[in-house]
């Protein structure tokens, strides 16, 4: 009979109850030994997990799309298939009613089985098999424990507890035998213990304090990874949880010899300093990776604020630590652009990694307390992280990763902040968060290091045409010419200017509206582009501000807050020292009206441009600079959406999670995603290894844009809108949003480079 209960539907492997538990016990085992857990009971807590999957109603959702297409709805096939299947009858009943959607989870089911293991274990097994895949309460579905148990704001058990437990007798002896099988013992439960169970289980989730659940996170881990990888699963994650060795590998030892040109790899005082944070201020270009590295000496996540930066982040520390070191990178198109073919690319978002490179917001979870939180402290807890370049968020995110500055060094984390400018007042923050300087390596270069970063003179012109001027002579003068656009639209329309004013130069376009896998080609484009001697134009958005290890001869570029500025300068004579050869970056003046200057706030932008200098900038002065600014922080409150109340105190309650749209509401953030309409066939088809390619992040005006229109949206993956093909071009990306109407004066721009 265990071999006949299913854990997975037959499309996803068909893989029985009794595999897919010897797959998570080995998984659960493993996690448990990384992170000093109880390995007995990170078993038991496997073993009982999932086996209400037992239950017809849990059966019957894993063989309808079977029953359909292998036995056409035929409910005598299926009899003759399953002759001698005592709960046969219930699961067929469950076919029948399977529209009518009755709740049933699985994992409430699990519950009945817990007389199977000692009473003292049932606490930490509880935690691991309840909401293992659901919130408690105020999960989205509404199918939490609590959410189905409360009726109008009152505990009503009953309808919840006879749903799970129906028809025990019929298929709980088979997911028993399957318990037995992994040394459970060999007995049932009746239907009265099972009820025992499942009401202790109720009021001991009712009675869960505030706070976080660590064997929650375990069993998720596990499970997740399990799923994944199946059969496989125990020999990948016994290679999970190995450390880089950082310190060693970008130590004076180690294959980057120390250097006037890198002043930061001399400091070898301060990258042994035994405090556990660091805060280095230093310009692009004097050693702040290698020395973050340095800092580190456990398992690292290094962030970053944009895709591009993450995956030159990733070839890079990839190269040094060599092809075989477990280095990933986390961003929505993370699995895309693997130079080998090679990049497991699911293993990705799964904990253990040696070094994974990725955005704040991906780690968000344990500030928000969504979904995955608990498995993301777990991986987190005691590890080291990077936070590179963290005053390039804006207000909302800045007051995230304040906090999340707080929850990392409360889990233990070494966490090390590196940046090119910040400005006083957001030190004092960081520094505080960290527990004050005397748990902080603060590094910044001598003012005579400084000097040999002058590596700029600045200009400004009042408007567009003079820029274009600007553009045309270097140019003439065999200059490689970055220009940085704040919107997306105004780099299409310079990009679609050089189109025609030099045809015979190589040009190149790059902002975030590409699908995907177009985006992931256009950064390998513009890395090639800045390495070749001949002039060129490459027109972008904000995305190539940080970390990419790019040279351009000459920078143009709309007026930005200062701390964007002095990112956008370093993608310009980055080598170069001494002060001898500078190199102009020339500023358009911000617009006159203050919505034009968005994304940005005005104020701080016309700040920025009468801060800086007509002529050479110097380095040491750029700190004053900053300072005047950005006088205080510009922090806004997100407290309402988070997990912990100002003081750290938690505000959820255990096995309990916010949805994902917290993060959205909190951060005012405003997304969409787009596919083609020639692409919305392979996007139905495919995994999320075809889909993501095919998406392209948009705006969020794109979805009242689409209901104007009458535009569709694909039911798979991230449910893009369906665009017309005309919407979208290879060269120009996601063109400007409208609504069907008389021809945009855009238009006329596209016709004359087509």
């Amino acid at each position: 009979m265990t071999r006949d209960l299913l854990a997975k539907s037959p499309e996803r492997g068909g893989l029985t109850l009794a595999e897919h538990t010897d797959h998570v016990v080995a998984c659960a085992e493993r996690f448990a030994r990384a992170y000093g857990f109880d390995a007995r009971l990170a078993r038991l807590g496997a073993v009982v997990h999932d086996l209400g999957k037992g239950h017809p109603a849990a059966q019957a959702m894993l063989w309808h799309d079977t029953f359909d297409k292998k036995y056409g709805g035929r409910w005598r096939s299926f009899y003759r298939a399953f002759p001698d299947v005592p709960w046969r009858d219930a699961v067929v009943r469950e076919l029948k009613a399977y529209e009518r959607r009755v709740p049933h989870r699985h994992e409430l089911s699990s519950l009945g089985f817990l007389p199977l293991i000692p009473r003292e274990d049932w606490p930490a097994v509880l935690e691991m098999v309840v909401a293992h895949h659901k919130s408690v309460a105020g999960d989205k579905s509404g199918r939490g424990l609590l959410d189905l148990a409360l009726s109008e704001g009152r505990p009503d058990l009953g309808p919840t507890l006879d749903r799970h437990l129906s028809d025990w007798d019929d298929w709980a002896p088979a997911a028993s035998a399957v318990a037995a099988s992994f040394g459970l013992g060999v007995r049932d439960v009746s239907q009265d213990q099972a009820a025992q169970a499942f009401e202790w289980a109720f009021e001991a989730v009712r009675a869960q304090p505030l706070g976080w659940s660590p064997w929650r996170g375990l069993l998720m881990s596990a499970d997740h990874f399990a799923s994944n990888y199946a059969d496989r699963a125990a020999g990948r994650a016994e290679a999970l949880f190995s450390e880089p060795d950082a310190a060693t590998v970008y130590g004076p030892e180690g294959q980057y010899a120390p250097s006037d040109d890198y002043p930061l790899s001399l400091r070898d005082d301060e990258a042994a300093d035994p405090r556990p944070h660091t805060l280095v201020v230093a310009p692009t270009g004097a050693g702040k990776t290698n020395f973050l590295f340095r800092r580190c000496r456990g398992r690292v996540f290094y962030t970053l604020p944009f895709q591009a930066s993450i995956n030159a982040m990733t070839r890079r520390v990839l190269k040094d630590l060599g092809e075989d070191a477990d280095v990933r990178r986390l961003h929505a198109a993370s699995g895309i652009g693997s130079e080998d073919g090679e990049e497991d690319v699911s293993l990705q978002r799964f904990p253990g990694a040696a070094v994974k490179v990725l955005t704040p917001h991906q780690i968000a979870s344990v500030v928000f307390g969504t979904a995955g939180h608990e498995a993301t402290a777990l991986d987190l807890r005691g590890q080291d992280v990077v936070l590179d370049e963290v005053h390039t968020y804006g207000p909302l995110a800045l007051s995230m990763v304040e906090r999340l500055v707080r929850v990392l060094a409360s889990l233990g984390c070494r966490v090390h902040v590196g940046t090119a400018t910040i400005p006083t007042a957001l030190r004092n923050l960081v520094v505080t968060a960290l527990g004050g300087g005397g748990r902080v390596c603060e590094v910044r270069l001598t003012e005579g290091e400084l000097d040999r970063y002058d590596r700029h003179t600045v200009e400004h012109v009042a408007d567009e045409g003079a820029a274009r001027a600007w553009i045309a002579r270097a140019v003439e003068a065999g200059r490689r010419v970055l220009v940085v656009s704040n919107r997306v639209a105004r780099a299409q329309e310079r990009f679609a200017w050089a189109e025609a004013a030099f045809p015979d130069v190589s040009r190149l376009l790059v902002h975030s509206r590409f699908r995907r896998g177009d985006r992931a080609r256009l950064e390998d484009e513009v890395l090639e582009l800045a390495d070749k001697p001949e002039p060129c134009v490459v027109s972008a958005t904000q995305v190539v501000e940080v970390s990419l290890d790019v040279s351009f001869d000459v920078l143009v570029t709309d007026a930005a807050p200062l701390d964007a500025l002095a990112q956008r300068f370093g993608r310009v004579n980055r080598h170069a020292r001494g002060g001898a050869d500078l190199k102009p970056v020339v500023i358009v003046a911000p617009p006159d009206a203050d919505r034009d200057v968005l994304p940005y706030d005005a104020a701080t932008v016309r700040r920025s441009v009468e801060a800086l200098p007509t002529g050479p900038l110097r380095e040491r002065d750029l700190q004053g600079r900053i300072d005047r600014v950005y006088p205080a922080v510009d922090a806004l409150p997100i407290d309402l959406h988070l997990a912990h109340h100002p003081d750290l105190s938690p505000r959820l309650m255990r096995l309990q999670h916010h949805p994902r749209s917290v993060i959205v509401d909190a951060l005012q953030i405003e997304s969409e995603t787009a596919i083609r309409a020639s692409d919305e066939a392979a996007y139905k088809r495919g995994p999320a290894g075809v889909r993501v390619p095919l998406e392209i992040p948009a705006p969020e005006a794109l979805g009242r844009l689409a209901a104007r229109n009458g535009w569709t949206r694909c039911e798979r993956g991230s449910w893009p809108v369906v665009v017309p093909d005309d919407q979208y071009d290879d060269v120009l990306g996601l063109l400007p949003l409208r609504a069907v109407e008389p021809a945009d004066p855009f238009e006329a721009v596209l016709s004359r480079i087509h």
